[in-house]
């Protein structure tokens, strides 16, 4: 009897798994100001100007140039860690880490690899935007900014 009961529990789990997967598009595509967002974007900031996605198998932080051309620069590569803190987005990555402060629309990036290497075949990857800014040392984020950032690194 009890193997009823269990069979008839797990047919119904079964049931509104199913039905409630057939409501939910997985591939469903958010649109924001910039660009589309869908299936292969982890992480969308500064209204989808700012975007994490699953490129070629690894998680690259890239900016959306504008709407129009939906073309898409690469600013940090390898990313492995990433996560919002009081009202900023930290970034982790192969290539450096990034603060994005929600209160003051600004991406801080400090590369930890020689800028000579931050390119993208012959062309630099060195971007010219009002919300980004290249730091010179690690020292140049606030003390606040760099403790979390030193916590995000000690877990890796």
């Amino acid at each position: 009897m009890k193997f009823i009961y269990i069979f008839i529990a797990l047919l119904f789990l079964l049931y509104f798994k199913v039905n409630l997967a057939s409501e939910i598009n997985i591939n469903d595509v958010s649109k924001t100001e910039y660009s589309s967002v869908g299936k292969d974007t982890a992480a969308s900031f500064a209204d989808g100007k700012f975007e994490i996605g699953n490129y070629s198998g690894t998680y690259n932080l890239v900016m959306v140039r504008s709407e129009e051309s939906r073309v898409k620069d690469s600013l940090l590569e390898g990313c492995y860690k990433y996560e919002w803190v009081k009202n900023k987005f930290y970034i982790l990555s192969e290539e450096g880490v990034a603060v994005f402060d929600n209160d003051n629309p600004k991406l801080k990036i400090y590369l930890t690899i020689p800028n000579e290497n931050y390119k993208n075949g012959p062309l630099s990857r060195f971007v010219e935007d009002e919300m980004v800014e290249y730091l010179h040392s690690f020292s140049d984020y606030t003390e606040d900014e760099q403790i979390i950032l030193n916590e995000f690194i000690e877990e890796k």
